[in-house]
């Protein structure tokens, strides 16, 4: 999930490592051989229906997601950033968005309408800027006001849309955003500001369609990433593997549904 070209060989040096633990352990003979024995996904599309058809082994622990003030191994959280009228618009003391003037929708770049990184966390946070009621709480509404989704189909493209001006705003999964500071340009970054962090939720999990295996599985991923090599460990910010099951997860599909769907939200392309 994280196959960025400027950190490819540590990616292959990673799912080497895996099969080379797997056969050890004699897990690829034990699934067969034939079907992919264990992969990583998103953890929305796991939620949503994906965990009827595989099991959960685990997730890494990334570097990057430990800034999160609530944050736990296993777990990560998205950087909402802004440029132009939307930074503008945020209160940094508050925490809140200043209503915009007239209809003109926010541009939200999300990088799939299935992301918890990219779309359920920024809906999520988006519903945290509507009206207040006499409680302090927010209601239903959407605020600052109606949203337009380009449909970027990479945090990294999500980037760059804001920093072009042709998004106001985006959430970008930590993992993603600590790649984008290693390997992006650096006046192109330099034109967003990170406005928010969402609430860390479970990070993106490694699969596996056969149930037998899950428990041989979380030892092949340890043993995998605790023996990776230094630089191969720092390129992808991994330090280990925290072992997690699918009720880690089912929350994420209860927000998503509550989130979804909006009339105020319409698509429009990149």
């Amino acid at each position: 999930m994280y196959d960025w070209p400027e950190v490819r060989p540590a990616t292959h040096a990673l799912w080497q490592a895996i099969v080379d633990a797997a056969g050890d352990h004699g897990v690829a003979h034990a699934s067969g051989g034939a079907a992919p024995f264990v992969w990583q996904t998103c953890g929305l599309p796991f939620a949503l229906g994906l965990s009827g058809a595989v099991h959960v082994v685990g997730t890494g622990a990334y570097r990057a997601a430990a800034e999160a003030s609530d944050h736990q191994p296993g777990c990560y959280h998205s950087v909402v950033i802004a440029q132009g009228r939307s930074a503008d618009a945020f209160d940094d003391e508050r925490g809140r968005f200043a209503p915009f003037a007239g209809d003109q929708p926010l541009r939200c770049a999300v990088n799939s309408a299935h992301s918890q990184s990219g779309f359920a966390a920024l809906l999520a946070f988006l519903r945290a800027q509507g009206p207040e009621d006499a409680s302090g709480s927010t209601g239903d509404v959407i605020a600052p006001g109606p949203l337009g989704l380009i449909h970027s189909g990479a945090h990294r493209r999500s980037i760059a849309l804001v920093a072009s001006g042709a998004a106001d705003i985006a959430a970008i999964d930590v993992v993603s955003w600590s790649l984008a500071q290693a390997h992006l340009d650096r006046r192109m970054l330099g034109r967003v500001k990170v406005i928010a962090r969402t609430p860390s939720t479970p990070a993106l999990p490694f699969v596996t369609p056969h149930l037998q295996a899950v428990t041989r599985l979380r030892t092949v991923l340890a043993e995998a990433i605790d023996g990776l090599g230094a630089e191969h460990a720092i390129a992808l910010g991994l330090s280990g593997f925290v072992p997690r099951d699918a009720s880690d997860y089912a929350p994420l599909a209860q927000r998503f549904e509550e989130l979804r769907p909006h009339p105020r939200l319409r698509a429009e392309d990149p």
